[in-house]
């Protein structure tokens, strides 16, 4: 197989802000990658796959595969041989045991006194956690959707949202929201109460 570099998330999607990450995929190449000019002003994200790692993801029928091969545009390697992967490729369809996985990890959020008095980095940790369980949930049903605020969205409302993703944006990425305050105990108590709620009756 020859080395692919492929450009996935939001500037595959082409819904990104001015501020957006640039994810780059390299599968078995180390070729350097120039920002272009069209591209928001966000870091240059490298996610490398050496051959043996992308064999395996791609023959367990990974969903980060999926998005990969399906939501990424190719701007390096063999276009046949992309398109040969694209075809022989099948997507597992049960991610149950993902679901299960990401509910667990998210367990340790009932216990926020261990992020003491601000929760800039509870909120954003927990953002992640939402962003996983969306996106799995969803593809158990058949709908693949790999934009965070639409798969969030999409399965649990628009709950306190802009607090758990300014906070991811600011602790992850250093942008900041100066009309958000994340110290009220009370109120990051009832969002992490709600979601976990939600996310018991969901599944």
């Amino acid at each position: 197989m020859q080395g692919f570099i492929v450009i996935i998330g939001s500037v595959a999607r082409n819904d990104f802000s001015t501020s957006s990450d640039i994810d780059i995929c390299r599968i078995d190449c180390d070729i350097q990658i120039a920002r272009k000019s069209n591209w928001p002003d966000g870091p240059i994200n490298i996610i490398d796959y050496d051959r043996n790692t992308f064999n395996h993801l791609f023959n367990i029928n990974s969903l980060f595969i999926y998005h990969i091969l399906f939501e990424g545009v190719l701007i390096y390697g063999d276009i046949d041989e992309w398109v040969k992967l694209k075809s022989s490729f099948i997507l597992k369809k049960n991610f149950v045991e993902e679901i299960n996985d990401t509910k667990e990890l998210i367990s340790i959020f009932k216990n926020i006194e261990m992020f003491g008095e601000h929760f800039t980095s509870l909120y954003s940790n927990f953002f992640i956690s939402l962003k996983n369980f969306s996106i799995f949930y969803l593809a158990n049903k058949g709908i693949y959707t790999f934009n965070k605020e639409q798969a969030i969205k999409k399965v649990f409302g628009n709950y306190h949202f802009n607090i758990l993703f300014d906070s991811f944006n600011y602790f992850e990425r250093g942008l900041s929201n100066e009309n958000l305050t994340f110290s009220n105990k009370e109120e990051a108590n009832d969002i992490i109460q709600f979601y976990l709620l939600k996310m018991e009756e969901l599944s």
